[in-house]
């Protein structure tokens, strides 16, 4: 989308044009690579021989993948780096949404075991990523489309039937469901409940919009999301979090249970599509957290505010 180019492309220009000379960025945009690749190859996205100045590396999300290939792509481009500059450099990981999913999976599972790359991350910075979920994604299992708050560019408006599904070759809305140990869901006695919950009023089923898939795909996003470890892994390198905060605009932040159905809960706090509680996430890791005002989403990287935040906490 020609949208999130532009958006992406004001936090680049933010770090290649820095007012001192020997800070700036050099710009690589890369595709992330399927598997790992010879050094000499590398040279192909632009990367120099040596690192003179610091490297902006920008990749996006894939979303025709699901996170497990994101994260299998990411650790690539990491290992790729660590091989073409071996210990000479220092790596601050930035995420922006979902992104930040495949961030933590790669830090938090088995896949960056023993991977050298790893041990050159000095940071791992969050832009509005869904750590604890995103009530919004329950909202579009059921059907219910919020095409504006997802947007175009995570293909919900497409109406994606695979999105629906937990397999191997597909992003889906089930690894964006709050985790078991959030319950964002009400009922009228002011019991909570998690989505995952055995004793959820009436039973799951009842609400959900493709029965035949519940009982898979609710069993293996529950098993994704227990993965998951940020808040009590002391062996990640340090993470700050930083969420939106929209005054005008509602973020669905929970449901409520009324007369038998799922009725969304709208609050302000959040971007508009990442409730705060999911952005700020906590953890033993966690080094600082910050919070724009009237900021959506997808605007998120190119706020000057969160630029210069960043940039902060780079240099310290």
């Amino acid at each position: 989308q020609q949208f999130e180019e532009d958006v992406y492309d004001k936090f680049a220009d933010y770090f290649c044009n820095l007012p001192e000379k020997e800070d700036r960025f050099k710009y690589v945009k890369v595709n992330m690579p399927e598997s790992p690749v010879e050094p000499e190859s590398i040279r192909n996205w632009g990367l120099p021989y040596s690192l003179k100045q610091n490297l902006f590396v920008n990749f996006s999300f894939d979303c025709d993948k699901s996170i497990g290939q994101n994260t299998s792509s990411l650790r690539n481009l990491i290992y790729n780096l660590y091989i073409s500059y071996i210990e000479d450099f220092r790596l601050y990981m930035v995420a922006h949404g979902i992104g930040g999913i495949a961030g933590r999976t790669y830090l938090e599972q088995s896949i960056s075991e023993n991977d050298p790359g790893r041990n050159q991350i000095e940071a791992f910075i969050t832009l509005g990523t869904p750590h604890l979920g995103i009530p919004l994604a329950l909202k579009n299992i059921m059907g219910i489309k919020d095409i504006n708050r997802l947007g175009n560019n995570l293909l919900f408006a497409q109406q994606n039937e695979t999105m629906f599904k937990l397999n191997d070759n597909v992003f889906s809305l089930y690894e964006l469901l709050p985790p078991p140990q959030r319950k964002f869901i009400f009922s009228k006695s002011g019991f909570r409940f998690s989505i995952f919950d055995s004793n959820f009023p009436g039973g799951i089923s009842n609400y959900l919009l493709k029965e035949s898939l519940n009982a898979k795909a609710l069993s293996e996003a529950k098993s994704f999301l227990e993965g998951l470890d940020c808040e009590d892994n002391e062996q990640l390198p340090p993470h700050y979090c930083i969420s939106g905060n929209m005054r005008n605009e509602p973020t669905c932040t929970g449901f409520r249970i009324q007369n038998g159905d799922l009725m969304p809960i709208y609050t302000y706090e959040g971007d508009s599509v990442v409730p705060k509680w999911s952005a700020l996430f906590s953890g033993r890791t966690l080094k600082g957290t910050y919070e724009a005002d009237n900021v959506s989403h997808f605007n998120l990287p190119a706020d000057r505010r969160i630029q210069d935040k960043i940039w902060e906490w780079i240099n310290t």
